[in-house]
């Protein structure tokens, strides 16, 4: 935060880490270096943005097939295996996208 560019625009995305909620989570006081390079933070939910589904989908298989984008998937296999992989999910031990494969 302390090399935030003046007008620099922070993307808030993803909690899945966060097992609760119960207790609003704690974390560094950047409102200074927020304000001093008058900065903006905003969360981004996908829902958002619903309406863009399909022209973003067209883009990111573009982007796959010519290898602009790439990504990791880290699949287990059966329902069986769905309670150890919130618990991976939690402790980082997944290594891409984390999915469970059910037939």
């Amino acid at each position: 935060m302390e090399h935030l560019a003046v007008g620099a625009r922070i993307t808030v995305c993803g909690t899945a880490a966060l097992r609760d909620w119960v207790s609003i989570p704690t974390g560094p006081r950047v409102h200074r270096q927020l304000l001093v390079a008058r900065a903006r933070m905003q969360g981004f939910l996908v829902m958002d943005h619903r309406d863009r589904y399909d022209e973003a989908s067209r883009h990111l298989i573009r982007w796959v097939r010519d290898g602009s984008l790439s990504y990791n998937e880290h699949i287990l296999e059966g329902a069986q295996s769905a309670p150890g992989a919130i618990a991976m999910l939690y402790e980082g031990k997944n290594n891409g996208k984390l999915l469970v494969r059910v037939d």
